[in-house]
């Protein structure tokens, strides 16, 4: 048996690259969280168009995940890793400097382009350079960029706020993104490259109306025309499917699908957490920031732990899914405790231990999906499955800031919202415990290639 090499490895420096890189991704991606009050006041919005102008970020990212993962697939991983993080720093820089509130939203929705970008390209390098017998640990070690931007963005936006306004959070914010563009192109190899899903022209073509119809939708406040801005995807991925008989295997759906739980609970948390504190009495929004941003740091164990239980479990031939399904519901306890508490006003220490516990499941679940994503998707089309993966489960925050911005408004509270994400994550949970073989501790099968 050969001797596992010691020290620091080829794929370690990709995994720091990477996490850095998200680090500044997440910055600039919830430096509108703690801000999202005084941009009401000055702007005069109500909590349903707060939500929306943080949902505008998440239809553009969401938007991209198919087709960016198509991309690398096809013209490389490295590119669109390096061009990604200049896209957003110069989109934070136009969100600091937006007067009015139209261009606000553009901005933050052309963030999103860029940030949709990252998921489908970034995974399949993890997955490439990771050894087999670390890839939940390895997948769950790169993500804690995520979970470390968001800590920081959270704590940090809430205090240059109070000393400078909203606005230089994200002045600041631009000068990371450009340089994690410099460093990935420094350090990151193309990986090794393999036929990619090639598609059609006229399937792009399909993708040209969604920016029109959304944004024409959103400048009317014409709902009908917002709404079927999502025919122009919808129809990208059915002839993806059509093209790709792989990717119409179901327990890749049922993946995709329970990927929407964690994904809606974290934006729930995520977008409204120093809100929350507020409604609770917290007054500074400085210290309602710093709190939300446990959710943040929870990430880190949540990760680790979670990736190197997963990878336990996979080499004693147990698979990835069953513990997917109980942190799932681990997390569905957590939302639901965190909505008693807003409802009974609880201490703010008390609510932070509970964003604590959230976010340690809500992150913790990527590493063991992401893992059996990896294993059950053919090579040659991870980036197009990854990208596809991220697109379903965005869906989630496609509609949790909005729902939980009307919740609030007709309640008065955020307690009905943390209700509803905890039945989302019960969902989730029994949808990953159908991949095959069904409610049973197995290893999972990798689909064929086509």
């Amino acid at each position: 048996m050969s001797q596992e090499p010691k020290g620091w490895q080829s794929y370690h420096t990709v995994w720091a690259v990477l996490i850095f890189a998200w680090i500044t991704n997440y910055l600039v991606r919830m430096g509108l969280s703690p801000v999202l009050v005084p941009i009401m006041r000055e702007f005069q919005l109500t909590y349903a168009q707060a939500g929306l102008l943080a949902t505008a970020f998440f239809y553009a990212y969401t938007f991209m995940q198919l087709p960016a993962g198509v991309l690398g697939d096809w013209i490389g991983k490295k590119t669109i890793l390096v061009l990604a993080p200049l896209w957003w720093g110069l989109m934070s820089l136009g969100t600091g400097l937006a007067p009015t509130f139209s261009l606000l939203f553009l901005a933050r929705f052309l963030t999103g382009v860029g940030q949709g970008t990252y998921f489908g390209n970034d995974r399949p390098v993890i997955a490439a350079y990771t050894p087999a017998d670390k890839m939940g640990f390895g997948q769950g070690v790169s993500f804690t960029g995520l979970g470390m931007g968001m800590a920081i963005g959270i704590s940090l936006a809430g205090v240059i706020a109070d000393w400078w306004g909203w606005r230089m959070v994200f002045v600041i914010f631009t000068i990371p993104s450009l340089v994690a563009g410099a460093v990935v192109w420094r350090f990151i190899q193309e990986p090794p490259r393999t036929r990619g899903v090639r598609l059609p022209g006229w399937m792009w073509l399909l993708l040209a109306p969604f920016p029109l119809a959304l944004l024409g939708g959103l400048a009317t406040d014409r709902p009908l025309l917002l709404w079927s801005s999502l025919l122009s995807p919808a129809a990208f991925v059915l002839c993806l499917v059509r093209q790709q008989p792989v990717v119409r295997k179901a327990d890749l759906w049922f993946t995709y699908l329970a990927g929407i739980a964690p994904i809606y609970c974290l934006w729930v948390v995520g977008i409204w957490a120093p809100a929350m504190f507020l409604e609770i009495g917290v007054r500074e929004l400085s210290r309602s920031s710093l709190l939300a941003s446990l959710l943040g740091v929870s990430a880190i164990p949540g990760l680790l732990l979670m990736g190197s239980a997963s990878d336990r479990l996979a080499r004693r031939g147990k698979g990835r899914k069953g513990l997917a399904a109980l942190i799932l519901l681990g997390m569905a306890g957590a939302m639901l405790l965190m909505g008693t508490a807003v409802s009974l006003k609880a201490s703010p220490i008390l609510l932070a231990c509970l964003v604590f516990a959230a976010g340690f499941c809500i992150w913790g679940v990527f590493a063991p999906i992401f893992a059996l994503l990896a294993e059950i998707t053919p090579t040659p089309i991870q980036g197009t499955s990854f990208g596809m993966n991220n697109t379903i489960n965005f869906i989630g925050s496609l509609v949790a800031p909005i729902a939980t911005g009307w919740i609030k408004d007709a309640s008065g509270s955020f307690a009905g919202a943390c209700y509803l994400a905890a039945a989302v994550g019960v969902a989730g949970a029994i949808l990953v415990f159908l991949v095959h073989p069904a409610f049973r501790w197995g290893r999972e099968v990798a689909a064929p290639a086509a």
